[in-house]
């Protein structure tokens, strides 16, 4: 595998392969000494190498202001949240790694790492239970508006959706996968330092103006995120490019 990482500690996981089984937790970074840094990540779809991709989309609605159905003590590990039905099905642990805060009244402030969580079906309102990695360490009260939840950005990220503008961009944009990926897959995200991209320039954001979504293209409009820098000539807009990313 390529070599030159901090503290030469190798990885589970080799950086150019995809894997069925977990072996890390989701958004550990992986810095190298040439400056690159990956994190692990787990596709929702199937994504191509060089190509951009993108956190999952957030619901603006449905992800917040969410009712605790179980009271909690200081030594519980996990929460009992109510779900809307109209908030979007997930499977279980779709928020594996990420996060719960507590948002309102008292225990505003308490934010805790999801582990695991059931599957919601969105055909009623229901009860969700969010285990985390620490106790609470405090009494969370049942009452109407209480808590936020938020999906670990690197666990089931799709392809880039955004073309211009910072409107378009429906999730936080976070590198490319070195290697093609298949859904369901573990892999690592290039999200810092030289990789492989498509589309041409000097100034990279998103974008779907040159083949398809998922692209890199030149900086069209102020207000496009730039991802990174172009490192290498690039002819044509068919053609592949070297790109110093900085997502990160």
């Amino acid at each position: 595998m390529d070599g030159g990482m901090l503290g030469q500690v190798r990885p589970p996981q080799n950086i150019f392969v995809q894997s069925v089984r977990k072996v890390i937790d989701l958004g550990f970074h992986l810095p190298f000494n040439d400056g690159r840094v990956y994190v692990y990540s787990k596709a929702a779809e199937t994504l191509v190498k060089g190509e951009l991709v993108q956190a999952p989309t957030v619901s603006e609605t449905y992800d917040r202001s969410l009712a605790v159905a179980v009271a909690g003590v200081a030594i519980d590990r996990q929460l009992a949240v109510t779900l809307l039905n109209a908030h979007a099905a997930f499977v279980a642990n779709a928020y594996e790694d990420g996060w719960l805060l507590v948002d309102t009244h008292t225990e505003e402030g308490l934010m805790r790492k999801i582990k695991s969580n059931n599957a919601f079906l969105s055909t009623a309102d229901a009860t969700v239970i969010f285990k985390f990695r620490d106790a609470l360490g405090e009494a969370v009260a049942v009452s109407t508006h209480e808590v936020k939840i938020l999906v670990n950005p690197y666990n089931l990220v799709i392809p880039n959706v955004a073309d211009s503008g910072r409107s378009s961009n429906t999730g936080r944009t976070l590198g490319v996968p070195v290697c093609d990926v298949t859904a369901n897959y573990y892999f690592w995200l290039l999200v810092r330092g030289m990789g492989p991209g498509v589309g041409y320039g000097t100034a990279i954001v998103p974008g779907t103006s040159l083949t398809g979504n998922a692209k890199v293209m030149v900086v069209a409009a102020a207000g496009d995120p730039i991802v990174g820098v172009a490192a290498s000539y690039c002819h044509t807009d068919s053609q592949s490019l070297m790109v110093f990313y900085k997502c990160e």
